[in-house]
């Protein structure tokens, strides 16, 4: 299910077994897991998210970034444009970090 006024997905299996609720929204981060109904396993103000670390500094999608873009088909959720940290742009090439970090990654999750 998803709310892209609050930029909020949720993804579960086809039994409901595994729950997982993405905020997008300035972010990329898991705020809440549940395995067969149980409490959400992970605090939702840190939640799982992509980090990481150069130089000593950490990058993040906890927060902070630019919204990625959500695109689902049918049962099959894609996350593009997942950026953190400092990238430029090359032509038609994937983004090239400028700095000691930066990353642009997609993601792609199929749903049941």
């Amino acid at each position: 299910m998803n709310d892209p006024v609050n930029k909020v997905l949720t993804l579960s299996d086809d039994h409901n077994q595994i729950q997982l609720r993405l905020n997008y929204n300035g972010k990329c981060m898991l705020d809440d897991v549940r395995i067969r109904g149980s409490q959400n396993l992970v605090p939702a103000v840190t939640g799982v998210c992509s980090a990481i670390n150069t130089n000593g500094t950490w990058f993040t999608t906890r927060g902070g970034i630019a919204t990625p873009d959500v695109v689902i088909k049918d049962n099959i959720v894609t996350i593009k444009n997942i950026k953190f940290g400092s990238v430029v742009e090359h032509g038609p090439s994937p983004p090239i970090p400028i700095t000691s970090a930066g990353v642009s990654v997609e993601s792609t999750c199929w749903m049941q």
